[in-house]
């Protein structure tokens, strides 16, 4: 139905010529605004962000159960007293130290499920987010449909404009000539002169609105209103005989599963039950295995070299005259020298593996609090849903009644148009013949006038409602 309101062709009698139609004016279809709304729009661009956003933060809790790998490097210069860690010894001096950290890896092994809970809910956003997505890209499509169909309307009213000027320009020749051969009185030309004049302003009144909402689909569509810029002219139907939309029940039950709000909802809710469950893993045990290589440099140790034979006097003392006699003791002798920095990295290589558990016992109730917040979100979440729907409800149910009550408002107008129209051709030959004078013609004229705006006026509201009713039943608006 969207697309037959949208795609007929424009009867090129009813639009005239307007404002906009200027040589080299670059001519826009509804798809083309379509697009460029989808492109241009700064919500539409949030929400694809918002999309992104939960993308990256799915990635990261997926590669939190992966182990992770890091490496660090540490120098120091230390002066006075020190334990130094390579030696195990008590320095006094002036040492220079590098700890490096080849590699560094931590796996998380069991935490309450809070790595696979995060993950869930990472994924339910991520799916929330999509369908607000989707939902801001209806939600725009419908307000540049409105726009456009805004213009088609006053399109249409100019065009009427026109041609009511048109015709009274006819009839105020026709009645010039008979006022000149005497059979009128040049009073019924005045009142004729007096209404081009209305009638010309009433052009001018038109284009003027013409351009106002040339300028409202311009700022939906963000478009500099210096452009020049004109829509491709398509004709909005008249509506049916009867109204033959889906009953509220099919409408409130079509609207729950294609609406991508209410999806985005469930998955949010889904979202915070999993929110719930990653908080309570905080209160249980964690175990995270590991693993460290590590290596290190000092400038206070020396290698060790073979020892050197030697023999070293030694005085001894012998019998009660305590003389001294000096002998040689063949005796080894420790050997160093300076340890180079490339020779420690590699000598002073170490390896650990292990396990660690963590029992959380007491954290300032930061777990309980955590909890809390998780399940007053979950419940939020759970009264906003609540309270879409219900508004959505609302929504259609003042949808199908705005589109119930143009259709009869139309059909009362178009009846008033048509008699007012077999009511003006009767008045014209009464005019004619001198049976009935200018004002009687003048106020026939209004009449059809009014009756005509209040056509186009009920046509349109009734094409836009029942674009809205389409869009509640799913209906893509794509042309």
């Amino acid at each position: 139905m969207i697309k037959q309101i949208l795609t007929w062709t424009l009867m090129a009698g009813c639009i005239g010529g307007t404002a906009f139609a200027q040589t080299g004016t670059d001519t826009w279809s509804l798809d083309r605004c379509l697009e460029y709304a989808q492109q241009s729009n700064i919500p539409l661009k949030q929400a694809q962000l918002d999309l992104d956003r939960n993308k990256a933060l799915l990635s990261q809790s997926q590669a939190a159960k992966h182990p992770n790998l890091n490496s660090s490097l540490s120098g120091s210069y230390n002066a006075g007293l020190y334990l130094d860690p390579f030696t195990n010894t008590l320095q006094n001096q002036n040492i220079g130290n590098a700890n490096i950290n080849l590699l560094s890896t931590r796996v998380t092994l069991y935490n309450g499920g809070r790595l696979n809970n995060s993950i869930k809910r990472d994924d339910l956003n991520l799916q929330a987010s999509q369908f607000n997505l989707e939902q801001q890209n209806y939600d725009l499509s419908l307000q540049v449909a409105s726009a456009y169909l805004s213009v088609l309307q006053r399109q249409e009213l100019l065009g009427s404009a026109q041609f009511q000027l048109e015709t009274t320009v006819e009839q105020r020749n026709r009645t010039e000539k008979l006022v000149k051969a005497g059979s009128l009185a040049p009073a019924d030309l005045l009142q004729l002169e007096s209404q081009i004049a209305t009638e010309e302003l009433n052009v001018v009144n038109a284009e003027n609105q013409l351009k106002v909402t040339y300028l409202n689909l311009m700022q939906v569509l963000n478009l500099e209103p210096t452009l020049e810029f004109e829509i491709e002219q398509i004709e909005v139907p008249e509506p049916p005989v009867e109204f033959d939309a889906p009953s509220l029940s099919e409408l409130y039950a079509t609207a729950q599963t294609t609406q991508p709000v209410i999806q985005a909802l469930d998955k949010s809710i889904e979202a915070a039950e999993y929110d719930v469950k990653v908080a309570k893993a905080g209160t249980l045990p964690s175990v995270v295995g590991f693993g460290d290589v590590n290596t290190g440099y000092s400038s206070s140790r020396r290698r060790q070299l073979p020892s050197v034979e030697a023999f070293l006097p030694l005085d001894v003392r012998f019998g009660e005259s305590n003389e001294v006699e000096t002998i040689f003791v063949e005796s080894s002798l420790p050997q160093s020298e300076e340890y180079p920095f490339i020779n420690q990295l590699g000598d002073n290589i170490s390896a650990t593996v292990g396990v660690s558990l963590q029992i959380p016992i007491y954290n300032r109730r930061q777990n309980k609090t955590a909890i809390e917040l998780s399940q007053i979100s979950m419940e939020n979440s759970r009264l906003t849903a609540q309270q879409t729907v219900q508004t959505l409800k609302q929504n259609i149910q003042q949808a199908y009644v705005d589109a119930k009550s143009a259709h009869s408002n139309y059909k009362a107008a178009k009846r008033n148009f048509d008699a007012a129209e077999l009511n003006l051709q009767n008045v014209e030959k009464q005019f004619e013949l001198g049976v009935a004078n200018s004002v009687d013609y003048l106020v026939a004229k209004n009449t059809l006038n009014m009756a005509k705006v209040d056509m186009v006026r009920t046509k349109f509201t009734y094409a836009f409602t029942r674009v809205v009713l389409e869009f509640y039943m799913g209906e893509e608006l794509k042309f």
